[in-house]
This record gives structure tokens, sequence and C-alpha cells, in this order.
């Protein structure tokens, strides 16, 4: 049997279950993967906040609920692919995986897409267990911390997408 383990998110109140063996692997790649491979690059995502284009509202079982603007989210990446745990704009825990295509523009910025999947959408207007994500970001590196903004175009009518800002550390 899989053994598992709760992430909390205190101020929003949900919970994220992940696998012990996934946030291992995840932990060792972060934290070990230059000593593995000197090729290897990881990083620490924190963040985030999302801003939703056109539609601040959904409406859900009759009731009409504000879309959050304030999501935590901890994960690590590592050569391109990612894994973080977060709390969605529903309110929902969600898993993210994500590989990303990068654009150097000079050596503070970084223009690059991610492509994956995204859980916690099942009891929300999208309605799926897992659904795509695509985004467009733009990174500025201050030396190992950099600053994020990227764009998700929408996935249901209504919205316009969103504007998202997170932060990555480099190990």
């Amino acid at each position: 049997p899989t053994q598992y383990t709760q992430i909390r998110f205190i101020k929003e109140g949900s919970t994220v279950k992940v696998s012990k063996a996934l946030l291992g692997m995840a932990c060792i790649a972060a934290l070990f993967g230059n000593a593995c491979d000197v090729q290897a690059k990881a990083s620490m995502l924190v963040g985030g906040l999302a801003y939703h284009v056109g539609e601040q509202t959904y409406q859900w079982e009759g009731e009409e609920h504000k879309m959050k603007v304030f999501m935590p989210m901890v994960g690590v990446e590592v050569d391109g692919y990612a894994i973080a745990a977060l709390v969605n704009s529903y309110g929902k825990a969600s898993i993210l995986t994500t590989t990303s295509f990068t654009y150097p523009v000079t050596d503070k910025v970084t223009v690059l897409s991610r492509v994956g999947a995204m859980s916690g959408y099942k009891d929300t207007p999208i309605g799926m267990d897992v659904a795509p994500f695509a985004n467009v970001e733009v990174d500025y590196r201050f030396d190992r911390v950099h600053a994020v903004v990227g764009y998700i175009p929408p996935i249901q009518s209504g919205h316009a997408g969103v504007v998202t800002l997170h932060f990555k550390y480099d190990f």
C-alpha cells in the first residue's frame, strides 16, 4: 500500500495528500541534483498570486464564489521538469506537473512555456479530475532568486485567463 503524507495550507484550510515516495524523490532531486549530475539544475518553487482576467467569481451548485487570489504553493523543478503542491483558484488542493521550454532573452530574463497537467478540478465548473495545463512565463533572475510572471489561457468560457506570480530559488 502507498503511504501518504499531508501538506496543510493553514490560511486556505486545504490539505494536499502526496505520496511519501514521490515527496521524498522530489526532495532528493532538489537537494542532490547537482551532486549526482553536474549538469542538473534544481530549484524550489514557492508562491503564488493569481489574478483572473474578466471574471473574479464563479457559480457552483447554485452559489456564487470568489476566485482565490492567494494560492500557496511549494514545489521543485529539476532540469525543466516540475512538480508542485498548491491550492488552486477554486480553493481545492492540487498537484501540478509540468515540463518547460525555455528561450533565454538576456542573462537575467528568460521566456518560457510550460505544459503539463493539474489535479483538483473535479468539483469545480471545469469538472475534470486532472486538467491540462499550459502557460507562458517571463522569468527575471536576481542571482539565485527568480520572480516569475505568467499567463494561463482560459480553459472555460467567460474567463480571459489568469495572470500569475510565483518565485523560484536555485539550489
